[in-house]
C-alpha cells in the first residue's frame, strides 16, 4: 500500500543517500567552522570595522555579533535571539562609529523586532529605537545602515520604501526617498552624499545629506544589487549577488564603471552569495551567506585572508548522470542536487546552473487542469551543447495539476528540454508527452542540429526545437533496453544495451559493427553505458565491471584500465566518458566524482567531487521534528537525509541514515523511502528505515549513537515513530499493521498491539502519538481513520476521516499530540484536523495548493507568502512552542504555522497614533492609541496605562487617554492592550518631558556708539528641555555648550533696536531687547575729494562742487558711509537711494524726486537744480538727499564746509 501511494506523490523515481560533506582546506584560510560555537558563522550578513581596526561580523543565522581583531582572531560576541530590546529576530546590517554598534533588526509582524539596536563596542546594550509601522520614525523591515561624519544614522526602511535619518541617540531628523525608492537595501554616507542601492530598480540613487536626490547610477550588469560601501576617494563598491554577475562592482565618484572584483566560486576572492561589505584602511571586508565566511581583500581585489565554514562543499554531487567538456570547463549533470555543476580544468568548483532567469511564471488555478514548468533545473539527466553555443538540458521539471474526481492530484514529473544560455538565462523549453514522455539521454548532431534521444527502447529523432521526426527500434537485433547513445565522428549511432551489447548503426538504422560481448572477462561487457570514439577506437564505460574498455573500429579488444574500488584510478560505476586532445574524462555516478586520465598513459591525473547533497534543499520532506532550541530537523525521504535548519529555516547541515553509499544502489532500494523521525527531551533524533528494517538514533549534531534491528522483534516495515509524552518509543509497522512499544533507553520491547490473524484493527498505520497518561493515538491510514487506544493497547474509539473520493484515499498520514489536543494530518484532503481527546473535531485548516515560484525550502507567516496554508499531500507534522511545523511533501517545503490558527494565543497589537514629541510645552493633551487583534473586534480590547510607575489602570473612553494638569518634568507612560482571552501585548513606552517655562536670556553690549559696530555678549539657559535656538534681530547665532553666545552687530545711524530671542526644545519662546543710538557727524568741503565721518577720513571719487548756489556731491560714498545703498539704472539714468526705511528715487536731468512714494521738487526755490553727470560721475544735491534721509545739513560759507549730523 505504501509504495502504491508513493507513486502518486513522488516527484522523482530514484533517490539515494549521502555522506556528510568535508571541508576544503586552504593555507590562507582560517577554518573555524559554521555553527553555534564562538568564531563560527551561520549566514553572516553585515560587517563593519571600528576606529581600532576590530572587525564586527553580524552572524545573522546565530542572532549575534562576533568581534575579531584586525588579523581575524576571535575576541568576543554579544546579542541573542528574542524580542527583548537588546535581542534580534532577523539582524540584517551593522555599523560601528564613535564606540557604538548599530544593528538593524527587521522581522515580520513583530513590532519589537523592526528596530535599530545599539550596543557599545564592549558588547553592552545601550538603547534601541524604532518599531514596526509606517509612521515616520518607525520601520517595516529595516535593512541597510550607515553613519556619516556628523554621526547621523541613515536606515534603509525597505518595507516603507524610504530612507530615515536619525541622530545618534535615535531622534528622527527626516525621511527621504518616498516616491523614488522601491526596495532600498544597501546604504553608505560619506562626503555629503548618501548612496542607496535599490534592488527592484537595479540602480544606485545618490542623495545629499538633507535628502535631495542629485543623481542615480545605472549599470547594465546589475541583477541583484545589494549592500554598498564608499571609500575615502568617493569610489563606490556595490555587492552583486546574482549568479551570472556575482561579485563587487567598482565605480568612481562620478559613477563611471572601473572594474569588477571577484566572480562566482569558492576560492579566495570568489563568492557564492556575497552580502555585507565594508572598506577600511584600503581593505575590503565582505561576507558570504552561503559559504558562511568573511573575506579580506585589497581594493584591487587581491585575496588576503578569510574565515570560512568547514561544512560547505559546493562541488559535492549526488547521482551525477552526464558530463560535458567545453571551453576548458567540465559540466556535470548533478541530478540529485537539481543542477549542472561546473568545474574548471583543474577540477575546482567554478559555478552552477540552477535557477533559470527569465522563466515564464505560472499560477495554480483550482478547477483548471494546468501544465506548468518549474523555473529551475529539477532532476536533470543530460546536457549537450548546441551549434549556437547554448546548452540543451533534459530534466523532469514539467508537471500537471488535474482537478476533479478521484484523480485530483499532481502528476509525476514529465520530461522537457530546456534551452538556456551559459549564464543560466532562459531561451525556451519544449516537450511532447505523446512522443517522448521520458528520455534517458540524448545527443545533438552538430551538422544538422537534429536531436537523437533515447527513451529506453527506441531512438527518437527530433528537430532542433523538439519536433518529432521519426523513430528507430532495434528489437530485431535481439537487444534489451538501450542504456546509452552517442554519435561517432561519422555521425553513426553507438548504442549500449543492458544485456551487455554495444552496437553501431548508421543514422538510417543500418547495422555496422558489434563491439564486445556480454561477460566479465577482457573484451566482455556488463551493463555498458556510454561509448566514446577517438581516432577510430571505441572507449566503453563497462559500468557493471567497473572499468573502461577500448576496442578498435572493428570491435576487437585493445586494452582496459580501471578496476572496482574508490582509490586513484578505480571506479564503482562509470557511466559517462568524454575525450579531448590529451585527456579522458570519466564520470562515476556511484562514486560521485569525475576522474581525468592522461590519454596516452591512461594514468589518473585528477579527481574531483565527492558524494554530497547540498544541505537545505528539500525534495520530498516526509517527516519533521523540532528541538528544544527551536532547531528544525526535516527528513527528506528522496535521499534518506535529515536536514537540520535553524529556527528561521536557514540550513545548518545534513546527515545520512545509511553509512555505506553502495547500499543505496541495490535493486531493493529503488524507492529509498526511509520512514519518519522523532525527537526526545535530550534532542536526540530517532529515525525509521523501512527497507533496512532499522531504527537509528542520532544526537543533535548528526552523530550516530546506535541502531535497533527491528527484525529481532518481528517487525517487517518500521515506519511511523514517536517519543510519547511518557518517554516511551512508539513504532508503527506498515506491513503488519501493528504498533510496537519500546523502552526508549534500553531498546527493550514492552508490548505490541494491532491487527492479528483474522483481525484488521489497524490497516497500514503511518502515524502514532501518545499523551501523558500513555493513551495512544494512531493515524490508521488504510482504514481512513484515527484510532484511540488506552495505555495497554486496547481500542477505545475510532474516528473516521471524511473524504469525497470515489476511490478510497490513503489518509491520515501523521498525528501529533500537544497540550491536550491531537493534530491530524489529512494528506489527501490537504489539511490539518484539530481534535480534542474525545475525538471531536474542533477545527480544520488548510487547502490544496502550492507555490507559484519558490518550489522548495521554508515558508511561514514570518515571511510574505501568497500560498500560506496551502498544502500538497503533506506527510509530516510536529507541534512545539505554539507553532505547527508541516512537511508539505509534494510542494517540497516545510511550512511553519502559528498555533493561533486554532487558538487565540496571539496577543493584540498596540501602537500610538499621536505620540508626543520628546519635549512638550502644554500640561494637558490627548494620546490616541490604535489596537488590533486578528480574532477580536477592536472595541473588545482593553487598554491599560501606567503613568510614572503608579501601576496599570484601565482607561475609559475607548482608545484615547486624556492627560490634564501635568507637572513640569519627565513623564513616562507604559500602555498595553489586553484581549478577552487574557493575551497581553508587550507594553509600549511613551516618554516625554513637560516644560512650561521659557528660557532665560541675559546679554550686554560693548564698543563705541560712534563706530558702526558693537559686540553683543550673552547667554541663554533652560532647566528642562534645553535651548534649541537663539536669534539676534532674526539671525540665528551659535550657542556654546555652556549656553553663551557672542555676535558683532552693525549699527545704522540713529536709533537701533536690538532684539534677542530664544526658543527651547519644548517650543517655549522668550525675547529681550535693548536700544542703542549711533551719532554720526560727516564733514565735506567743496573742491576736496576727502571727507570725515566721526573724525575718520574717507575718500570721494570726485570733489563736491557748487552750482547754481547749491552743492552737488558724488552720493554713493556718502550714502554708504551712512549705512545706506545706492542703485544705478543706466537704461533710464535713475538713482535709487535706500537707508533703513527711507527710499529716494532721482533721475539725471530731472528736477523732481520720489521719496517714499511721494513726488517732490528737488529745490522749490531753485527749479534748475537737477542731478547731473559731471566728468563721468553722477552728482546730486546734498541738502535734498541728507534732509530726506533724516539728517541735518549746515553750510559754512566762509570755509565752504558742509556738516551733516543726526
Amino acid at each position: 500500500m505504501m509504495k502504491k501511494i508513493l507513486t502518486t506523490i513522488l516527484i522523482l523515481a530514484i533517490f539515494f543517500s549521502t555522506l556528510p560533506v568535508k571541508a576544503l582546506p586552504s593555507e590562507e584560510t582560517k577554518i573555524i567552522g559554521s555553527g553555534l560555537s564562538s568564531g563560527e558563522f551561520l549566514s553572516p550578513k553585515g560587517v563593519s570595522v571600528d576606529e581600532k581596526g576590530n572587525i564586527y561580523v553580524l552572524d545573522s543565522g546565530n542572532y549575534r555579533v562576533q568581534v575579531f581583531n584586525n588579523n581575524g582572531n576571535f575576541k568576543f560576541m554579544f546579542g541573542g535571539k528574542g524580542t527583548e530590546p537588546f535581542q534580534f529576530m532577523q539582524p540584517l546590517d551593522i555599523a560601528v562609529k564613535n564606540e557604538k554598534v548599530y544593528i538593524t533588526d527587521g522581522y515580520g509582524d513583530i513590532p519589537s523586532s523592526n528596530k535599530v539596536v545599539v550596543y557599545d563596542t564592549k558588547g553592552k546594550f545601550l538603547y534601541k529605537f524604532g518599531e514596526r509601522g509606517s509612521e515616520k520614525g518607525n520601520f517595516m523591515a529595516p535593512t541597510g545602515i550607515a553613519i556619516d561624519e556628523e554621526r547621523y544614522v541613515y536606515i534603509c526602511d525597505t518595507g516603507n520604501r524610504r530612507v530615515e535619518k536619525f541622530t545618534e541617540s535615535g531622534q528622527l531628523v527626516k525621511t527621504f526617498g518616498e516616491g523614488v525608492l522601491d526596495s532600498p537595501i544597501g546604504i553608505d554616507a560619506k562626503n555629503g552624499k548618501v548612496f542607496v542601492s535599490d534592488f527592484y530598480h537595479k540602480k544606485i540613487f545618490i542623495f545629499s545629506y538633507d535628502g535631495k536626490l542629485s543623481k542615480n547610477l545605472v549599470y547594465s550588469e546589475f541583477k541583484s544589487p545589494g549592500e554598498l560601501a564608499v571609500d575615502d576617494n568617493g569610489n563606490i563598491f556595490v555587492v552583486e549577488s546574482g549568479l551570472a554577475s556575482c561579485g563587487i562592482f567598482m565605480f568612481d565618484s562620478n559613477g563611471k564603471f572601473l572594474k569588477k572584483i571577484g566572480n562566482y566560486g569558492i576560492k579566495g576572492g570568489e563568492f557564492l552569495k556575497p552580502y555585507g561589505i565594508f572598506i577600511s584602511n584600503e581593505k575590503i571586508f565582505i561576507t558570504d551567506e552561503i559559504t558562511s565566511k568573511l573575506q579580506m581583500l585589497t581594493k584591487e581585489g587581491k585575496f588576503i585572508w578569510e574565515i570560512r565554514s568547514i561544512l560547505y562543499r559546493p562541488d559535492s554531487m549526488y547521482l551525477p548522470t552526464d558530463i560535458l567538456v567545453s571551453d576548458k570547463k567540465i559540466f556535470i549533470v548533478d541530478s540529485m542536487n537539481w543542477r549542472v555543476l561546473i568545474l574548471d580544468e583543474n577540477g575546482s568548483f567554478a559555478g552552477t546552473i540552477e535557477d533559470i532567469e527569465g522563466f515564464p511564471e505560472w499560477k495554480l488555478k483550482p478547477g483548471v487542469d494546468l501544465w506548468f514548468e518549474i523555473p529551475f533545473i529539477i532532476y536533470p539527466i543530460c546536457i549537450q551543447k548546441t551549434k549556437e553555443g547554448n546548452f540543451l538540458v533534459g530534466d523532469f521539471g514539467r508537471f500537471k495539476y488535474a482537478f476533479g474526481g478521484s484523480n485530483e492530484l499532481m502528476t509525476p514529473a514529465h520530461f522537457r528540454f530546456l534551452l538556456i544560455r551559459s549564464d543560466g538565462s532562459y531561451i525556451n523549453s519544449f516537450s511532447d508527452d505523446s512522443k517522448y514522455p521520458i528520455i534517458y539521454n540524448f545527443v545533438i548532431n552538430d551538422e544538422t542540429g537534429e536531436i537523437y534521444a533515447n527513451d529506453g527502447f527506441n531512438i527518437l529523432v527530433l528537430d532542433s526545437r523538439g519536433k518529432f521526426l521519426r523513430k528507430m527500434n532495434f528489437a530485431e537485433f535481439d537487444v534489451w533496453k538501450i542504456l546509452s547513445l552517442t554519435l561517432d565522428s561519422n555521425k553513426n549511432l553507438l548504442l549500449s544495451f543492458m544485456d551487455g551489447k554495444v552496437l553501431s548503426f548508421t543514422k538510417d538504422r543500418k547495422f555496422i559493427e558489434n563491439i564486445g560481448i556480454a561477460g566479465e572477462g577482457l573484451g566482455e561487457l556488463k551493463n555498458p553505458e556510454e561509448v566514446a570514439e577517438d581516432n577510430g577506437n571505441y572507449y566503453v564505460c563497462d559500468s557493471g565491471n567497473s572499468r573502461i574498455q577500448i576496442f578498435d573500429k572493428f570491435g576487437n579488444f585493445i586494452k582496459t584500465f580501471g578496476k572496482r574500488g574508490t582509490k586513484k584510478g578505480e571506479f564503482i560505476h562509470p557511466i559517462r566518458i568524454s575525450i579531448s586532445d590529451d585527456k579522458i574524462y570519466v564520470l562515476d555516478d556511484y562514486a560521485c566524482r569525475v576522474s581525468v586520465f592522461d590519454k596516452l598513459t591512461k594514468d589518473e591525473i585528477l579527481s574531483a567531487g565527492e558524494s554530497g547533497i547540498q544541505y537545505g534543499k528539500l525534495l520530498l520532506p516526509t517527516s519533521i521534528a523540532v528541538a528544544s532550541s527551536g532547531e528544525i530537523f526535516v527528513l527528506d525521504s528522496s535521499v534518506g537525509l535529515v536536514h537540520k535548519f535553524n529556527p528561521d529555516g536557514i540550513p545548518i547541515f545534513n546527515f545520512g541514515m545509511t553509512l555505506d553509499i553502495s547500499r543505496r544502489f541495490s535493486l531493493s532500494a529503488i524507492f529509498p523511502f526511509t520512514g519518519k523521525i522523532s525527537i526526545d527531551k535530550e534532542d536526540n533524533i530517532y529515525a525509521t528505515d523501512v527497507y533496512d528494517n532499522l531504527i537509528y538514533k542520532f544526537d543533535k549534531f548528526g552523530n550516530l549513537l546506535g541502531f535497533l534491528y527491528c527484525g529481532d522483534y518481528g517487525i517487517k516495515s518500521p515506519f511511523g515513530i514517536c517519543i510519547g509524552k511518557d518517554e516511551k518509543l512508539y513504532v508503527t509497522d506498515e506491513s503488519l499493521s501493528k504498533i510496537f512499544v519500546f523502552d526508549k533507553d534500553s531498546g527493550g520491547l514492552l508490548f505490541s498491539f494491532g491487527s492479528n490473524d483474522g483481525e484488521t484493527i489497524l490497516n497500514s498505520p503511518w502515524g502514532v502519538a501518545a499523551d501523558e497518561e500513555g493513551n495512544i493515538y494512531v493515524a490508521d491510514s488504510g482504514n481512513i481513520a484515527v484510532k484511540f487506544f488506552d495505555k495497554n493497547g486496547n481500542l477505545k474509539k475510532e474516528i473516521p476521516i471524511q473524504c469525497d473520493f470515489s476511490e478510497p484515499p490513503f489518509t491520515p498520514t501523521d498525528i501529533f499530540y500537544y497540550e491536550g489536543y491531537l493534530y491530524v494530518l489529512d494528506s489527501y484532503n490537504h489539511k490539518i484536523i484539530l481534535m480534542n481527546k474525545n475525538g471531536e473535531t474542533v477545527a480544520t485548516f488548510g487547502q490544496k495548493g502550492g507555490p507559484a515560484t519558490n518550489f522548495y525550502g521554508f515558508s511561514g507567516t514570518d515571511f510574505y507568502q501568497k500560498d500560506y496554508g496551502e498544502f500538497l499531500y503533506p506527510l509530516g507534522i510536529f507541534v512545539r512552542d505554539k507553532k505547527i511545523y508541516v512537511a508539505d511533501t509534494s510542494n517540497s517545503r516545510v511550512q511553519v504555522i502559528p498555533l493561533s490558527i486554532f487558538f487565540d494565543i496571539i496577543p493584540p497589537k498596540i501602537s500610538v497614533q499621536n505620540s508626543p514629541e520628546r519635549f512638550i510645552n502644554e500640561n494637558s493633551f490627548n494620546i490616541t492609541f490604535k489596537v488590533s487583534d486578528d480574532r477580536t473586534p477592536q472595541d473588545k480590547i482593553n487598554i491599560y496605562i501606567n503613568i510614572n510607575g503608579n501601576g496599570f489602570n484601565k482607561i475609559s473612553g475607548g482608545d484615547t487617554l486624556r492627560l490634564i494638569n501635568l507637572s513640569e518634568g519627565p513623564c513616562r507612560i507604559f500602555a498595553k492592550a489586553v484581549d478577552p482571552a487574557g493575551n497581553e501585548s508587550d507594553p509600549i513606552k511613551i516618554e516625554f518631558i513637560v516644560d512650561l517655562t521659557p528660557p532665560e536670556i541675559n546679554f550686554s553690549l560693548s564698543g563705541s556708539t560712534e563706530n558702526n559696530k558693537v559686540t553683543l555678549n550673552g547667554s541663554v539657559s533652560d532647566g528642562l528641555s534645553g535651548v534649541k535656538e537663539a536669534k539676534i534681530n532674526g539671525n540665528t547665532v551659535k550657542i556654546k555648550n555652556n549656553g553663551s553666545f557672542s555676535a558683532d552687530l552693525n549699527l545704522n545711524p540713529g536709533l537701533n533696536e536690538i532684539v534677542v530671542e530664544a526658543v527651547d526644545s519644548a517650543g517655549n519662546k522668550t525675547s529681550k531687547s535693548a536700544n542703542i543710538y549711533r551719532k554720526v557727524t560727516m564733514v565735506l568741503k567743496a573742491g576736496q575729494n576727502k571727507f570725515t565721518v566721526n573724525g575718520v577720513e574717507e575718500s570721494l571719487d570726485a570733489p563736491p562742487i557748487i552750482k547754481n548756489g547749491r552743492t552737488l556731491v558724488p552720493i554713493r560714498a556718502i550714502v554708504e558711509a551712512l549705512g545706506g545703498t545706492v542703485i544705478w539704472e543706466d537704461s533710464n539714468k535713475k538713482i535709487t537711494i535706500l537707508l533703513k526705511d527711507e527710499k529716494i528715487e532721482l533721475w539725471i536731468g530731472k528736477n523732481i524726486a520720489v521719496t517714499n512714494g511721494i513726488v517732490k521738487l528737488i529745490d522749490y526755490l531753485n527749479p534748475d537744480i537737477v542731478p547731473e553727470i559731471i566728468n563721468g560721475r553722477a552728482m546730486l544735491p546734498i541738502r535734498f538727499i541728507a534732509a530726506n534721509l533724516g539728517f541735518n545739513v549746515q553750510w559754512d560759507n566762509a570755509t565752504k564746509t558742509i556738516t551733516i549730523n543726526n
